[in-house]
C-alpha cells in the first residue's frame, strides 16, 4: 500500500505583529534546514521553464511529519537529504524545533493574518501508531482524522477538500477532482494561510499598461508604480529591493537579474541567506519602483524533485520503512503533491501555499535614487523577518 502525501499551500503575504522572544539555538538551526531544503527543491523546480511558486516550510513540514514515522534506511535517507547533521538536530531535537517555530509564526496581534494547518487522515480501520498520533499532535499540532479511503473513496474526497477549504479560508475550494486509488491508506496535508497589506501600498493612479519582457512572450500588464526609501542593493549581477508589510515582520525580497543568463546563474546558486545579508548591510534609498501586478496557481508532483535531492527509498514498497506510522500494512510514499496560489496588488500580497561568486561586496553602494523596473523575469520570496523563515519563494518569467 501507498502513502498518498498533498502539501497545499494557501496564503497571503502579510502584515505583522509585535516584537517576539529570540528564537533558541535549535530553532534558528532549524530554520536553516528549511531554506536550504527549499532552495534545493527551488533549484530542480527552475530546471524547466515557466513561472515558480512554492513553500520551503509547507513542503519541509510534510517532510517532517513523514520523518516523524520513518525508520531505519527510509529515516536516515531523509535525514541526509536535510542535512539534518550539518545543522547538529537530531530527529528530536528537529521536531521540537519545528513546534517552537510554528508558536514562533503565530500571530499574537491582529494586524495580520498567518495560519498553519497539519492534518493526517487515515482510512478507516487502519491502526495507527498511538507514538506517530501524539507526536503528531505534540510538534506538528496536527489532527489525525479517520475518512472512508477504501471503502467510499468520493466521501473521502470531499473530507479531505473540505479540509482544504476551510484550512484555506476558502480560497482552494476544491483540491482533488477526482478519487484516490483505494490502496492509498494515508493523505498527509500542510495548509499555509498568510495575509496582509503593503506598509507602503502602490497608489492605483500610478498603475500603467505596459510590456513585460517574459521569456516566451512579451504582454501588456499592470505595471504598479511608486517612489519611497526601501532597502536596496545592485551589483553587475541583479538588483534586490526589500518591501516590507504592515508591521515590518514580514517582507517580500524581488530579486531582478540584469539578464537571463544571470536569472540562470543567480537560481542555479540561490541562497536566501546571502541576499538577506547583502540587504542588511544597506541603509535605505530612495527607489523609484515599478513592479507588475501578477497571480500565478500552480501545482506540483514534487516526487521527481524530491528523487532528484535524494530522496528514493521512501517511495519504494520494497523498502520504504514507514513502521512508525503504523506496522502493517507495508506503507510508501506515493508523491507529495504542492499547489500554490499568489496575488500580489496595489494593496498588499495573497499568496494561498543568488549565487556563489556572483556577489560583488564593493558594489552594494547604489547610487542615490535607484531605479528598479521589474518588467522582465525576476525572482521573490516572503520571509518572516525575525526568524528567517522564509515562506514563500517564487520566479515569475511570463505573464
Amino acid at each position: 500500500m501507498l502513502i498518498r502525501t498533498v502539501a497545499i499551500l494557501a496564503a497571503l503575504a502579510v502584515v505583522m505583529s509585535d516584537e517576539r522572544a529570540p528564537l533558541d539555538k535549535d530553532t534558528k538551526q532549524a530554520v536553516m534546514l528549511y531554506n536550504n531544503f527549499g532552495e534545493k527543491i527551488y533549484r530542480v523546480l527552475s530546471l524547466k521553464e515557466g513561472n515558480i511558486f512554492m513553500s520551503p516550510v509547507s513542503v519541509s513540514a510534510v517532510v517532517g511529519m513523514i520523518h516523524l514515522g520513518a525508520r531505519g534506511q527510509t529515516a536516515k535517507e531523509i535525514e541526509d537529504v536535510l542535512e539534518m547533521s550539518r545543522y547538529g538536530l537530531s530527529k528530536t531535537t528537529l521536531s521540537e524545533a519545528v513546534r517552537k517555530l510554528i508558536v514562533s509564526l503565530t500571530p499574537t496581534v491582529k494586524d495580520f493574518d498567518l495560519h498553519f494547518a497539519n492534518g493526517v487522515f487515515v482510512t478507516e480501520g487502519l491502526s495507527v501508531n498511538r507514538r506517530y498520533r501524539d507526536d503528531l499532535q505534540k510538534y506538528y499540532t496536527a489532527g489525525l482524522y479517520s475518512t472512508p479511503l477504501k471503502e467510499a473513496p468520493e466521501e473521502a474526497v470531499t473530507d479531505l477538500n473540505n479540509w482544504v477549504k476551510d484550512q484555506t479560508n476558502g480560497r482552494i475550494p476544491v483540491l482533488l477532482e477526482r478519487p484516490l486509488p483505494p490502496t492509498l491508506p494515508i493523505v498527509v496535508l500542510n495548509a499555509v494561510y498568510f495575509q496582509g497589506k503593503w506598509k507602503h501600498p502602490f497608489p492605483k493612479d500610478k498603475t500603467k499598461k505596459d510590456k513585460f519582457h517574459g521569456f516566451n512572450k512579451m504582454n501588456d500588464v499592470d505595471l504598479m508604480y511608486q517612489e519611497g526609501y526601501f532597502h536596496h542593493v545592485e551589483n553587475k549581477y541583479y538588483q534586490a529591493v526589500e518591501l516590507p508589510y504592515m508591521s515590518e515582520d514580514i517582507v517580500m525580497v524581488v530579486v531582478l537579474p540584469k539578464s537571463t543568463k544571470d536569472l540562470y546563474r543567480l537560481e542555479q546558486g540561490l541562497s536566501y541567506s546571502q541576499i538577506r545579508d547583502e540587504l542588511g548591510s544597506v541603509i535605505k534609498q530612495k527607489v523609484h519602483l515599478t513592479l507588475p501586478r501578477f497571480s500565478l496557481s500552480l501545482a506540483y508532483d514534487l516526487r521527481g524533485p524530491l528523487q532528484d535531492v535524494g530522496l528514493n527509498s521512501v517511495f519504494s514498497p520494497n523498502f520504504a520503512n514507514l513502521t512508525g506510522i503504523a506496522s502493517r500494512p507495508v506503507l510508501a510514499l506515493n508523491t507529495i503533491y504542492h499547489k500554490a496560489l499568489v496575488d500580489v496588488n496595489e494593496k498588499g500580497t495573497e499568496a494561498l501555499a543568488t549565487t556563489s561568486g556572483i556577489t560583488q561586496h564593493s558594489s552594494l553602494t547604489s547610487p542615490e535614487v535607484a531605479e528598479f523596473r521589474a518588467d522582465r523575469p525576476f525572482i521573490f520570496l516572503i520571509e518572516e523577518v525575525n526568524s528567517n523563515a522564509v515562506l514563500f519563494v517564487g520566479r515569475v518569467s511570463d505573464l
